[in-house]
């Protein structure tokens, strides 16, 4: 049974939204080839019954994949993580009311620090040049293109906040930003306290963890 086409086999508004999603895949710090882009766009046009079986699987396996790395991390994806019901649950609402892009933002962190990063990407890639920005978004990586450096830094620093996809952001929270040596205590999405702090060096870098604080020493012992 065809998920993405009606009944006499014709396109679904929906399917073309999801496609355009995927194209735009560098705006969530993804890579569109991973969601069988350039496939799908060969096949876009083909009327051949075998050519539409194959796009609506290919499809629904990237609507999956798409959420999944949305939701989880890509580099934490398993064969679990990609069928979870939460995802089965998000494919049926998205058959049913047709919104696509509302559907996988749901599915993004709702922290104040991703929300800027993606901000800062979009920024990035819209004020590149347009020859740059397309090869971009085509999912060139290649670090030969300065502008590349700094929007793999962003993707980078996306993913690690997909990865902390059980953080809550009414929580009460300490959060050390490394490069800028500061220490942050964050209530909700408000600093209630900053201080300075010292990281490691390149050769001795400090570890990046995510823990629960059980204690806090006041006036440690430090011996250099």
């Amino acid at each position: 049974k065809l998920v993405w086409s009606d009944s006499t086999s014709k396109p679904l508004p929906v399917r073309d939204s999801l496609v355009d999603v995927i194209g735009k895949a560098r705006y969530f710090g993804l890579l569109p080839q991973n969601y069988h882009f350039g496939e799908l766009k060969k096949l876009h046009d083909s009327t051949l019954p075998i050519d539409i079986v194959r796009t609506d699987a290919l499809i629904t396996d990237a609507f999956f994949g798409l959420a999944a790395d949305l939701r989880y991390g890509r580099t934490m994806r398993t064969a679990q993580t990609q069928v979870d019901s939460t995802l089965l649950r998000l494919l049926r609402q998205v058959l049913h009311d047709f919104n696509v892009r509302i559907a996988l933002h749901s599915m993004e962190p709702v922290s104040s620090q991703y929300q800027s990063l993606k901000v800062a990407l979009k920024t990035t890639l819209d004020t590149t040049e347009i020859e740059v920005r397309q090869r971009i978004l085509n999912g060139e990586t290649d670090d030969s293109l300065p502008v590349i450096k700094t929007i793999t830094a962003i993707e980078l620093n996306l993913e690690k906040w997909r990865l902390e996809h059980d953080f809550s952001p009414a929580a009460k929270f300490i959060y050390v930003n490394i490069p800028s040596f500061m220490l942050s205590v964050v209530e909700g999405d408000k600093t209630v306290l900053r201080s300075k702090v010292i990281v490691g060096t390149q050769g001795n870098p400090t570890p990046e963890i995510t823990s629960v604080v059980e204690c806090i020493v006041i006036y440690p012992y430090w011996h250099v």
